[in-house]
């Protein structure tokens, strides 16, 4: 397959052979590794705080291992607050910025993945009917999703409402308004720092897009150079896969974001069993690794005070 898509019969050991297979491996994994160093960038920018380097980028490999047992992410988010509050951020203050990097970082996510798929529209780029061959992966009606996408938006958030009901029906009307109150007073109080607006808005975004990118790449590892031209579709397709397999109430979405994964790959053209072994190698690489690399980074800042 790697001598079809080159197109000369290269043999393995030649140089444009290696820098075939190198390119991919590197861009595999050095995607999740820049994931969290823009996560944790994007976290210091909603906190306002300087944070040393190693140490925030540590606390999000953390943060990772906890939302592996955790669903909608509750796990990091607490981490995270409970970082910035051993760091100097009042509690208060530690759990609004985290607040606030949720919301704006969702901003952020739909805003590149809009700009992918606009841009591969107009150069011919992105993927012809994928989200449709995808959505019909997942047994969700084609139709709907593909004439109405914000439908199915609407319906995510009303699940997502529906969850959030729940985890606060005992709490009183009051408690949430104080909340909501503290949100909104930390989003006005990071509007006088617009520096740190540009940042976490594009450390936010890139986060995503890196690993479109890393999912890309594990997808030319294993069936080779050859699907370069569907480069666009595989980072459009992880971005909706992604948000898809997430809304499933089990932690991170494990399970139904494999299956929608593969669904992505599959839709590009790729045999089925090479699709899954694509999918599982950037979940190991993206996924697993960095939860197991976690519980040593909690680990370490447990005993350096940091949590």
């Amino acid at each position: 397959e790697w001598n079809a898509a080159l197109g000369a019969g290269l043999p393995i050991g030649s140089p444009v052979r290696t820098l075939e297979f190198v390119v991919p491996v590197v861009l595999l994994l050095g995607a999740p590794t820049l994931h969290y160093a823009a996560s944790g960038l994007a976290l210091q920018a909603a906190a306002g705080v300087r944070l040393p380097p190693r140490e925030r980028y540590l606390s999000q490999l953390a943060a990772a291992a906890a939302n592996r047992v955790t669903p909608g992410g509750v796990g990091g988010a607490a981490l995270n607050a409970r970082y910035l509050a051993r760091r100097g951020s009042t509690c208060v203050h530690a759990v609004a910025a985290v607040g606030v990097l949720q919301v704006l970082g969702a901003i952020a996510d739909v805003a590149v993945f809009t700009a992918m798929f606009v841009v591969g529209s107009v150069f011919g780029l992105a993927p012809n009917g994928s989200w449709a061959m995808l959505i019909h992966e997942l047994e969700i009606p084609a139709s709907l999703a593909s004439r109405h996408p914000w439908a199915t938006a609407l319906v995510a958030a009303g699940l997502g409402f529906i969850v959030v009901r729940r985890r606060t029906r005992s709490e009183t009307s009051v408690g949430r308004r104080d909340r909501l109150s503290t949100l909104f007073g930390e989003l006005r109080r990071l509007r006088e720092r617009p520096s740190d607006i540009a940042v976490l808005m594009g450390a936010s975004a890139s986060t995503t897009l890196m690993l479109g990118v890393g999912f890309a790449a594990s997808v030319a590892v294993v069936v080779g150079p050859g699907v370069w031209h569907e480069f666009f579709g595989l980072v459009i397709g992880y971005m909706l896969g992604s948000a898809v397999g997430n809304a499933a109430p089990v932690p991170s979405g494990i399970g139904t974001t494999d299956t929608a994964l593969v669904g992505v790959v599959a839709a590009s053209g790729v045999a089925m069993h090479q699709a899954v072994i694509a999918v599982m190698l950037f979940r190991v690489v993206s996924f697993w690794t960095p939860a197991a690399l976690g519980l040593v980074a909690g680990a370490t800042l447990r005993r350096r005070g940091a949590y």
